[in-house]
């Protein structure tokens, strides 16, 4: 089980503006639960958007109870072929596995399903600070120290001016370069005041924000890198890094806090170049397959929502921008 199939995961998606997350349940003959699977229907951005970003997400595989695994996981990935006719604007669903586990479900059985092979990264962070700072690649051992010693540091966010302030910068790289939709800053707020969730980590530097981590824990097992940024471009002049050292001291905070696994939630395509993976690659972890599958309610429209969303018109609007 993850974070991702938990009841916070729940809670913290439940009343936010534009998400609705609902739990597919097996029960037993007496009527305990034998498995969950948890997602939720999400649309962003304003009214005509919103017409093209309707979409369910489902993040890891649901969790089962018993031992009958295979039965229980069929028969709550069935559920997924009526999901639409209770959500009548989505477009399409999206299943992101964040492990790498065997399968007990063919999914080639639902109709108009795309299977999308997909890769991640995951540290094994049992291992001590010595060992964990080794297994950097020389050029992040490096831009850990130059941080450092130009003075910057990280540390837990302590209020909500803060949170606000990451969420900009997020905000921003999301607009500019990700152009992938987000939750919106109540999402963030919610995590923060809710301590049994997580962590978000923030980079300063001369008494400023610049960056910021958003990492779920879930039960001292796996911590996440759910969400980063850093004002990385305009201070790599000064010799400081703050994506590279956010990465790093997450690292050491899963280590200290006795956290078995850090899990970088993703790193793209096999085969298809990207910066991203290269990036994460550098920090010490087990490249595996984790694959994506996309379940096309609307075919076309789906079509046309991928097109949509590339032009970062569906990310959410800060209120004070």
């Amino acid at each position: 089980m993850s974070f991702f199939q938990s009841q916070i995961y729940y809670d913290l998606l439940n009343g936010v503006p534009g998400v609705k997350p609902f739990m597919f349940k097996e029960l037993e003959a007496d009527g305990s639960i034998a498995g969950q699977f948890i997602g939720a229907f999400i649309q962003s951005g304003n009214k005509l958007t919103k017409r093209f970003t309707s979409r369910i997400l489902l993040i890891d595989e649901p969790h089962v109870f018993t031992h009958d695994v295979e039965k229980i996981s069929d028969d709550l990935y069935k559920q997924l072929l009526d999901i639409n006719k209770q959500f009548k604007d989505c477009i399409y669903t999206e299943i992101r596995f964040l492990q790498h586990r065997p399968l007990f479900f063919n999914f080639s059985q639902i109709p108009h399903c795309e299977y999308n092979p997909y890769l991640n990264i995951v540290v094994d962070t049992t291992r001590d600070e010595e060992h964990l700072f080794r297994n950097l690649s020389e050029s992040k051992r490096r831009q850990v120290k130059l941080s450092l010693k130009e003075g910057a540091y990280v540390k837990c966010a302590t209020n909500e001016s803060e949170i606000r302030t990451f969420y900009n910068i997020l905000l921003n790289l999301y607009r500019k370069k990700v152009r992938k939709p987000i939750y919106p800053l109540e999402f963030f707020l919610r995590f923060f005041n809710r301590k049994d969730a997580g962590v978000i980590l923030l980079a300063y530097h001369n008494d400023k924000i610049i960056g910021g981590m958003l990492c779920p824990i879930f039960e001292d097992n796996e911590m996440y890198e759910w969400y980063i940024a850093g004002l990385d471009m305009e201070l790599q002049k000064k010799k400081v890094y703050p994506s590279v050292l956010l990465t790093y001291e997450a690292l050491r905070y899963a280590s200290s806090h006795n956290i078995k696994k850090f899990n970088f939630m993703g790193a793209g395509k096999p085969d298809v170049p990207y910066g991203v993976r290269n990036f994460k690659s550098k920090f010490g972890g087990e490249l595996v397959e984790t694959p994506r599958y996309v379940i096309a309610h609307k075919p076309f429209l789906y079509a046309v929502g991928k097109f949509v969303m590339t032009l970062g018109v569906g990310t959410y609007l800060n209120s004070e921008q």
